[in-house]
C-alpha cells in the first residue's frame, strides 16, 4: 500500500501548503486541536485546520482525478492493477479506485471496439457518397477534359476544339479560361497563318532534320504542290531544285546570318528569274531555315528591255556621231568643188597655184 500512501500524503501536502498561503488560515486551531485530542497528532491537527480554511475551492469545483498509477503485483488481488486517486471538492475526501489490469484492457478494448463499430457505421456511408461526388464532381470532368485536351493535340492544327466543362467550380473556372486562352491562340495562329499564306513570295520553312515545316500557298501554286503533300517530307523529295540551298543549313544556323542568291534562273515550262533569301529560325528551343523565294521575272525582262533600248541609243548616238563627221567631209570637199567649178566658168584660163590651193583643201578634209 506504499504507493497509494505517497500519493494521498501527496494531497495532504497540497492541502497544506495551499492553506498556509492563504489569510484565514488558523495556525492556532491546529494547536488547540492538537492538545485538545489524545488521538489526533500535530500533522493531523494542522491538515484539519488547514481542511477547515478549504484551500481548493478555487481550483477544482468537481471531483478530480489527482494521479493514476500501476502496480504490477496488488497484495490483495495478486495481480497487476491500476490504481487511481480522486480527489473530491469541499468534503476532501480521497477516492482510490484500484482495477484490475485486464479488466481495465477489457474495458479499453470494448470502448474501442464499440468506437470502430460507430465510426464504421458513420463513416462508411460518408466514404462512399465521398467517392460518389468524387467521380460526379472531379474524376469525370477530369476525364472528359484530358479526351478533349487530347483531341486538341491531334487536331491542332486550328486548335477549334474547346474544353466543354460546365461545371460552376474550380474546374468550370479552369475550362473557362483555358478556353479564352486557346480562342486567343487560335485567332493568333491563324492571323498569323493568313500573313503567310496571303504572301506573294514563296515561303519554305524546313527543320533541323531538312523535313518541310510550312509550305504556304505560293508556294503550292508555283510548284503546283499542296502542303498537305509537302509537310513532313525532305525538300529533295519535293523539289530537287531548291534542295540545293540546303547545304548552307549548318552555315546559317550556326552564324545566324542569312544569305541572299539573287536572279537564280528556274526553268519549268519557261525561264523564271528568282531572288532567293535564306535566314535561321532560331527561337526557344526551335531550330531550322527558312526559304523566302520572289519571282523577279518581269523586273528582268524590263532590266532586259532597258538594257538593249541603252544599247540602241548608244548605236544611234555613235552612227549619228559619224553622219555628222561624214557631213563635214563632204561640206568641205563640195564646198571646194564648187570654188573650182567657179573659177572655171569665169575664166578663160585657171589659175594653176589656185586650183592646186582647192586639191590641197579637198585632201585636207578627206584626213
Amino acid at each position: 500500500f506504499k504507493p497509494i500512501d505517497d500519493s494521498l500524503e501527496k494531497i495532504n501536502r497540497l492541502i497544506l501548503s495551499r492553506a498556509e498561503k492563504q489569510g484565514h488560515y488558523r495556525i492556532t486551531l491546529a494547536g488547540e486541536l492538537d492538545r485538545g485530542s489524545y488521538q489526533i497528532n500535530r500533522q493531523e491537527a494542522r491538515l484539519i485546520a488547514a481542511v477547515l480554511s478549504d484551500p481548493l475551492k478555487d481550483h477544482f469545483q468537481a471531483s478530480h482525478k489527482f494521479e493514476s498509477f500501476t502496480l504490477p503485483d496488488d497484495i490483495l488481488l495478486g495481480e497487476a492493477v491500476i490504481v487511481s486517486v480522486f480527489h473530491m471538492p469541499h468534503t476532501y475526501w480521497k477516492i482510490v479506485i484500484v482495477t484490475p489490469f485486464k479488466k481495465a484492457i477489457a474495458s479499453v478494448n470494448y470502448i474501442t471496439r464499440t468506437l470502430l463499430v460507430y465510426l464504421v457505421a458513420i463513416l462508411f456511408p460518408l466514404i462512399c457518397l465521398f467517392f460518389v461526388l468524387f467521380h460526379l464532381k472531379l474524376s469525370n470532368p477530369l476525364k472528359r477534359m484530358m479526351g478533349q485536351l487530347k483531341k486538341i493535340k491531334e487536331q491542332d492544327v486550328d486548335l477549334s476544339l474547346s474544353l466543354d466543362i460546365p461545371a460552376e467550380n474550380e474546374l468550370g473556372e479552369l475550362a473557362y479560361w483555358f478556353n479564352q486562352r486557346t480562342e486567343q491562340l487560335n485567332y493568333t495562329k491563324l492571323f498569323l497563318n493568313n500573313i503567310i499564306e496571303s504572301m506573294p513570295s514563296m515561303l519554305i520553312a524546313v527543320d533541323e532534320s531538312g523535313h518541310i515545316t510550312q509550305w504556304n500557298l505560293a508556294a503550292e501554286k508555283f510548284l503546283a504542290v499542296k502542303a498537305e503533300a509537302a509537310l513532313g517530307k525532305k525538300l529533295s523529295e519535293v523539289n530537287r531544285f531548291y534542295s540545293r540551298y540546303e547545304q548552307y543549313f549548318s552555315e546559317i544556323v550556326e552564324t545566324r546570318k542569312s544569305r541572299e542568291f539573287r536572279c537564280q534562273e528556274y526553268r519549268a515550262d519557261k525561264i523564271y528569274y528568282q531572288n532567293i533569301l535564306l535566314f535561321p529560325l532560331i527561337q526557344k528551343g526551335i531550330s531550322g531555315m527558312v526559304i523566302k523565294v520572289n519571282d523577279v521575272t518581269e523586273l528582268e525582262k524590263k532590266d532586259a528591255q532597258i538594257r538593249r533600248s541603252q544599247k540602241l541609243e548608244m548605236v544611234g548616238n555613235l552612227a549619228g556621231g559619224l553622219a555628222h563627221d561624214f557631213n563635214n567631209v563632204l561640206g568641205g570637199i563640195i564646198g571646194t568643188l564648187s570654188m573650182l567649178k567657179y573659177e572655171f566658168a569665169t575664166k578663160e584660163k585657171a589659175r594653176s597655184d589656185k586650183i592646186s590651193e582647192y586639191i590641197d583643201v579637198i585632201e585636207s578634209a578627206g584626213d
